[in-house]
């Protein structure tokens, strides 16, 4: 799982943002987060550390405070250049027309390589669980689009207001809450659908409704808690994820 994400110049907080938070550095060699990858499963890549230049933009991105074009090119640009698939969300309809074939270009000589552009209807840039969504699914020079709804998967629909935030601080607490597994249901939910998603790209689970089972089941099983650990570990301080621990957790 190599994440390549950024801070939140249009919402609370970023990937990058609820990460910084808990200890990770964002500013890791890029050698020191490979290897992070290679050991463990899992890493961050901080885009004004692999792509230098974005920095420029970031005061701009900032000032404007809406999503922009740098919202659609972030997930086509992970520097990651063995990537087996990608899980990519996008905050308006018109937009499953035209990331899919990006992606395709862009991978057309991967063996194996497939993707998952997502949009749910009721405007989340990601698979949600309170309404249907639309996916659009490339598998080197095929796609095809499906539509899924939570029922499907054995997920209750919820209400919008269940899962908004408020505050970079409710982000951050609702994010470590749904890793510990101490979050609301319906927080949950929305997670355990989207790695359903990462799942079945990745070829673990066979199908949505297997990923959720699968996802839940890691999250009841502390996995996800071990696996953000070492992380920072390797890559940060654990002294700060402990008092990020005691305040939203524990």
């Amino acid at each position: 799982m190599a994440k390549h994400g950024n801070r939140s110049f249009s919402g609370y907080c970023g990937s990058a943002d609820f990460l910084e938070h808990v200890g990770l550095d964002l500013n890791s060699d890029p050698a020191r987060v490979t290897e992070v990858i290679e050991k463990s499963g899992i890493g961050f890549l901080y885009s004004p550390k692999f792509h230098p230049a974005m920095r420029n933009a970031a005061s701009a991105r900032k000032a404007i405070g809406i999503r922009s074009v740098f919202n659609i090119v972030g997930p086509l640009s992970n520097p990651c250049s063995n990537l087996s698939g990608q899980v990519v969300g996008v905050f308006e309809p018109a937009l499953l027309e035209t990331i899919p074939i990006a992606l395709q270009n862009a991978h057309e000589n991967d063996d194996g390589w497939q993707a998952m552009v997502v949009h749910a209807y009721d405007g989340f840039d990601e698979l949600s669980n309170t309404c249907e969504n639309d996916i659009v699914w490339v598998v080197q020079k095929q796609i095809k689009r499906i539509r899924l709804h939570p029922k499907v998967v054995n997920i209750q629909v919820a209400k919008p207001e269940q899962l908004l935030v408020h505050s970079k601080e409710d982000s951050i607490r609702d994010t470590l809450q749904v890793i510990y597994g101490t979050a609301s249901r319906e927080k949950e939910d929305i997670v355990v659908l989207n790695a359903s998603a990462g799942l079945v790209i990745g070829k673990v689970a066979k199908d949505f409704k297997e990923g959720v089972e699968m996802a839940r089941s890691t999250i009841k099983e502390g996995k996800p808690q071990g696996k953000l650990s070492e992380l920072i570990h390797y890559c940060g301080k654990r002294e700060k994820l402990q008092e990020a621990e005691k305040k939203y957790v524990f």
